[in-house]
């Protein structure tokens, strides 16, 4: 009930939430009063009341329940995720998308399905952005292959996930590719999949629309849309940063191109009084984000801290337990698992060691890497790929000679290990965890067929080193 009156009437749909929880803590149910407290939040974001949003989010982080439920967890990221969209908090935002899919593989229910897809097209709209443009139509089409899921058709509005996810293809086109033709195709695609929708905002069809009509410099048609897109957040009470505000500036000049003063200026001020309200309320708003995200932190550092102490425990326990064992077949069993347990804590080692990164990088210590790339690497500068073939021209073409089926950011991560950049110091440049650094260089390592017990700096470097 409440996930569909979060989209009808957002009032209602809090006072649901709040009934909801009040029911959940009177009969001690941990499940439904986490699912609450994300239902609550959900509905305060979609209210534009952020703090309010992220504190709820906290509460549910915080629930004993929450740690066994992967599809709460994620749930909770989502929701997170766009509070930190509407804040303008965008790496965050990528974060939060990218450890949504981690928590999801292979977790099959309706709930995790739409997650799952909302979590792709976040992330092509964030790739799309910073004009990544072939990451952001890889990660398009797993949203589109997401999308046909059949568990989804047991979900809320779902005709308007794939609207918006059609309507991101379309802006893909028009100004990745400049491709006007594809993306007409989309923008009319997504404006049908809703049109006939009731509860389905269609503003983002229309704004695109909208968009479209203005690079053909068709102006009647374009205010029409921008006009039907104002018409349809006001009716829906939608409340997103920035969003009611660039709409009034574009129908005020183009209301000016068209020679209609008086409605050009009425719309000028709207956008003024928009814009205003969104600096006066934003500062508090991003406060109470930064809080989240460092409590998050020094939530890691306590788990890694926790985690060391297990694994000394687990070391003693290990020796003792060697000390008075008289079976060589044990010994060697035993060894195994203390090699295996000291691995792990150099591991964790490593982690609390990342948190020095930061330092290292602005103090310009990442170790052995040429001065021009480091000074590109260093500024995430987004042509420090192209730069990198520019030195190392064989580097592309050795790779694909052994599989073809590299992404660009595999590349973009092997050229991070070829000049042998640190797991902690790639996970701080890309915005992602160590954890999930480890497993793309795993995965990549199996891609290119690698023992594990060979080096893959080492072994880059007598790739290219070869004939």
């Amino acid at each position: 009930m409440t996930e569909k009156y979060s989209w009808e009437n957002r009032i209602k749909a809090l006072k649901y939430a709040q009934q909801a929880l009040t029911i959940a803590e009177k009969i001690n149910d941990p499940e439904k009063k986490s699912y609450s407290y994300v239902y609550i939040a959900q509905v305060l974001s979609f209210l534009g009341v952020t703090d309010s949003s992220l504190d709820y989010l906290s509460k549910a982080s915080d629930e004993r329940y929450t740690s066994g439920d992967k599809v709460l967890q994620a749930f909770i990221k989502q929701e997170k995720s766009a509070n930190f969209g509407r804040l303008g908090l965008n790496d965050q935002v990528l974060k939060e998308n990218e450890q949504i899919i981690l928590l999801l593989d292979q977790i099959n229910t309706p709930k995790a399905a739409r997650i799952r897809l909302r979590a792709y097209g976040n992330i092509a709209a964030h790739y799309m952005n910073i004009g990544e443009y072939k990451l952001a139509l890889h990660y398009t089409n797993l949203a589109e292959n997401s999308s046909k899921d059949s568990l989804l058709q047991k979900t809320e509005h779902i005709k308007g996930a794939i609207s918006n996810l059609q309507v991101n293809k379309g802006y893909l086109y028009l100004y990745g590719y400049k491709n006007q033709d594809s993306a007409f195709y989309y923008f009319k695609k997504a404006l049908a999949t809703v049109i006939d929708e009731k509860e389905e905002s269609k503003s983002s069809a229309f704004k695109a629309m909208g968009e479209y009509y203005s690079l053909r410099q068709n102006q009647e048609k374009s205010l029409h849309y921008y006009l039907l897109a104002v018409k349809d957040i006001e009716n829906r009470k939608l409340n997103i940063l920035n969003y009611k505000a660039e709409l009034f500036k574009k129908i005020s000049d183009l209301y000016a191109k068209l020679g209609h003063t008086k409605q050009s200026e009425s719309f000028l001020e709207l956008y003024n009084r928009e814009n205003q309200i969104t600096v006066n309320s934003n500062p508090e708003n991003i406060r109470k984000a930064v809080d989240v995200i460092l409590s998050e932190t020094n939530k890691t550092r306590d788990d890694e801290y926790t985690g060391i102490v297990t694994i000394f425990l687990t070391l003693i326990i290990m020796v003792i337990i060697i000390s008075i064992g008289h079976h060589q077949s044990r010994n060697k069993k035993i060894k195994k698992v203390l090699e295996q347990t000291e691995s792990r804590l150099a591991m964790k080692r490593r982690l609390i060691a990342a948190n020095e990164a930061e330092k290292l990088l602005l103090q310009g210590k990442i170790h052995n890497t040429s001065g021009e790339l480091l000074s590109l690497v260093k500024s995430r500068d987004l042509s420090f790929y192209h730069r990198f073939n520019e030195i190392y021209p064989d580097f592309q073409r050795k790779l694909l000679l052994i599989n073809r089926d590299i992404s660009s950011s595999e590349f973009i991560l092997l050229a991070y290990v070829y000049l042998d950049i640190e797991t902690k110091d790639i996970a701080d440049l890309t915005y992602k965890s160590i954890r999930t650094v480890q497993n793309r260089k795993y995965n990549l390592r199996k891609k290119l067929g690698l023992k594990s017990n060979q080096d893959f700096h080492i072994w880059l470097k007598e790739l290219m080193t070869d004939l």
